[in-house]
């Protein structure tokens, strides 16, 4: 069994090749530490969640490598060095956020030549070093000018890879990236190649958490080269006859899982409602990786496994067509390859999706998304025709989660404010609010950040949190672990515009309040809607950042009225609003089914916009 080398020796050999400009070969060791550094197998320093001056040091050997490489006059990139730098982009920004460098500035003194006025200029050949090792919290405004007026062969990749990355913690970071979200056109005719389109997903997903209101604006772009890579493996669109077949008494529907099994969070929103699809449909269940574990598998009459695969997906979906479904429903679109680009070509007459990644695909081949009706607040943000149906419970619990009876701090010296949010929700906005927070409170505050990670991002981010604000920043562990964590804070601070819905099920078991802001998107308005009937006053959903600031600051410094609250969400029994059993009522849910399965043309052909499941009944009348 060969033993994989360790980051530690990498780093070495990399350092090593790169000061005896062997350059090949320290491109194809600097592919494997970025490899390691995006699946978080190991951290600097010797472990995944180590942190302090071994984690700085040899992290500041490896950026000082690329920094030299890059800077390195006999170093000329080429086209497969310049698209893996940009592949692996937020890799390299975390390796230099751990590093003494602090960030990726230092490239425009480094590769540039700077005149007497202080401006900077590079030769044709340096601008695809300097893109190359730039993080997206150094692009500023005459950057951004720069790539702007480069060749779309060059700067898609590159923006992919600033759209992908994990962390932005600088104010012109966000700036930075509101611009990158509308230049989608500069695209338009880029010929839609497997380079083009393989780092895709992250970008994809990214634009959710981004604060400017045209975020999704570019996914017609990303959706325009999904669709073209299709038809170049040969994809088509299902040869499906007008009209539509006659109503069948058991229809299939197509589940099509990007992320889905039975401890992850899709399960825990969605499991019991895809469950209920049976009762009335045959329903077909097809995955990524064409897995299901056990206890999933009595949920469908079949599951298919084959895989999905990026560089041959003609094989997945026309196995999905050999099936002639009657429906496609995809759980979430947006977190994989799979999704995005199975949202791209009509494999059914019907095909809908619910918001596992709760934002618009803006595919002219998704007909509907469906969302509980306290999620929606702006239909205009859909490119979908909206259904609804009615706010009740619908997650389950995990089969391994404790009993863990809540702690209920009454005057603590220092009020901890619990933060459970993926890196990608911490935005540069949301830490201002923090700090905010920090300077206004009259009582010591502490914040407890749970991003989920571990390697190189967990060290970066609890780096960056932890020199701005009062903060620990606490690795990914198991759930009970993380639930025991959580116990000990105060308040939860959901973060904006992208807030929770996991994280509340667990957060208000434990009693603690929830701050949170509303929005326009799905992803702004589920924490509201989740948290209504729960014992918390109206206030702590905000409808903008300075009544969010307050609502935070009276809760830490007004114990009291803090401890009443988190005895009203208690005295509410939370987990009743929000759990239901494996087998659980979701008659609704297939009822939408049911509806749209035989009304779909004249919901189509409607001005209408919005469907709830009253008005979807009411076709039948």
């Amino acid at each position: 069994m060969t033993t994989k080398p360790k980051l530690s020796d990498l780093v070495k050999k990399f350092d090593k090749k790169v000061r005896q400009k062997k350059f090949a070969e320290a491109i194809k060791t600097l592919s494997s530490i970025l490899q390691i550094v995006e699946t978080a197998r190991e951290g600097f320093g010797g472990g995944p969640a180590v942190s302090g001056s071994p984690s700085e040091r040899e992290a500041t050997v490896m950026a000082s490598a690329i920094t030299s490489l890059l800077a390195d006059k006999d170093f000329k990139m080429d086209m497969t060095s310049f698209r893996q730098f940009a592949q692996f982009k937020r890799a390299i920004s975390q390796v230099f956020e751990v590093s003494g460098y602090r960030g990726t500035d230092h490239f425009v003194e480094a590769i540039g030549e700077q005149d007497e006025k202080g401006n900077f200029s590079f030769k044709p050949y340096e601008l695809p070093k300097l893109f190359a090792g730039l993080s997206i919290n150094a692009l500023n405004p005459t950057l951004l000018k720069l790539l702007a007026r480069q060749k779309p062969e060059f700067s898609w990749p590159l923006v992919v890879g600033f759209l992908s990355e994990q962390l932005l913690w600088r104010p012109q970071a966000e700036q930075a990236r509101g611009s990158l979200l509308m230049w989608g056109d500069k695209w338009q005719n880029l010929k839609p190649t497997f380079d083009v389109i393989r780092n895709l997903g992250p970008a994809y997903m990214g634009c959710s958490y981004a604060d400017a209101p045209h975020k999704h604006q570019i996914k017609k772009a990303m959706n325009h080269l999904a669709r073209g890579y299709l038809e170049s493996r040969g994809v088509t669109d299902a040869d499906l006859p007008e009209p539509r077949r006659p109503v069948k008494k058991r229809p299939t529907v197509m589940i099509l899982a990007e992320l889905y099994d039975s401890k992850h969070a899709m399960h825990r929103c969605y499991g019991p409602s895809i469950k209920a699809l049976k009762s009335k449909f045959k329903t077909v269940y097809m995955s990524l990786n064409g897995t299901c574990d056990e206890a999933l598998v009595p949920m469908f009459d079949k599951v298919d496994k084959t895989k999905f695969d990026v560089k041959a997906p003609e094989t997945f979906i026309d196995k999905v067509k050999s099936y002639r479904p009657d429906i496609i429903y995809f759980p979430s679109i947006g977190m994989r390859l799979m999704s995005i680009l199975g949202s791209n070509v009509r494999m059914a007459p019907i095909q809908l999706f619910t918001p596992g990644h709760p934002a618009t695909t803006n595919s002219e081949y998704i007909d509907y998304i469906l969302l509980i009706d306290g999620y929606l607040r702006n239909p205009d943000c859909y490119s979908e025709k909206v259904l609804t149906r009615r706010s009740q419970p619908y997650f389950t619990m995990r089969d391994d989660a404790s009993s863990h009876p809540p702690v209920i701090r009454e005057k603590p010296a220092t009020v901890r404010l619990a933060v459970p949010a993926w890196s990608r929700k911490v935005t540069p906005n949301f830490i201002s609010i923090c700090a905010e927070i920090q300077k206004r409170a009259k009582n010591e505050v502490e914040f407890w950040f749970f991003p989920n990670g571990l390697g190189v991002l967990y060290q970066a981010v609890k780096r960056r949190i932890e020199e701005a604000l009062p903060a620990k920043v606490l690795p990914r562990t198991n759930y009970n672990d993380y639930i025991k964590w959580l116990n000990q804070c105060d308040i939860y601070l959901s973060t904006t515009p992208f807030g929770s819905t996991n994280g509340l099920v667990d957060g208000s078991q434990q009693g603690l309040p929830v701050v949170n802001m509303k929005g326009d998107e799905a992803h702004s308005m589920i924490d509201s809607d989740m948290l209504r009937d729960i014992g918390q006053p109206d206030w702590l959903s905000a409808e903008d950042r300075e009544a969010y600031i307050n609502a935070a600051v009276r809760l830490i410094d007004n114990h009291e009225e803090r401890v009443a609250i988190t005895k009203s969400i208690l005295e509410s029994d939370p987990a009743s609003h929000f759990l239901v059993k494996e087998d659980a009522d979701m008659t609704d849910f297939v009822e939408i089914f049911e509806q749209i399965y035989r009304h779909h043309e004249q919901i189509m052909a409607s001005n209408q916009k919005v469907f709830s499941h009253d008005q979807l009944i009411a076709l039948d009348q």
